[in-house]
């Protein structure tokens, strides 16, 4: 029962096989990888995109409502001062 050259090749070729067997795996799970990074990457751009349009209007929304809270107080003081006048 010695162990001969040519179990030692068959059984080193067997080793490289399944080396080779798994650098291919882990290729295609590597470059798997990648395409879900890159597909992620993308998704948060556009996240991010929509969500500074989200944060610009409600900049816009917050600019108006203080224009009509001074426009409504500038009448408001208009109308109390004609009131104050015609009672006067």
């Amino acid at each position: 029962m010695s162990i001969s050259h040519e179990d030692i090749s068959r059984a080193v070729g067997r080793v490289e096989g399944n080396q080779d067997g798994f650098r291919e795996r882990m290729d295609r799970f590597e470059r798997m990888l990648n395409d879900g990074f890159e597909k992620v990457g993308t998704a948060l751009e556009k996240i991010d995109t929509r969500l500074k349009h989200i944060e610009d209007r409600e900049q816009e929304r917050k600019g108006a409502w203080k224009v009509i809270a001074a426009i409504s107080g500038l009448v408001s003081a208009a109308v109390a001062g004609l009131i104050k006048y015609l009672t006067s």
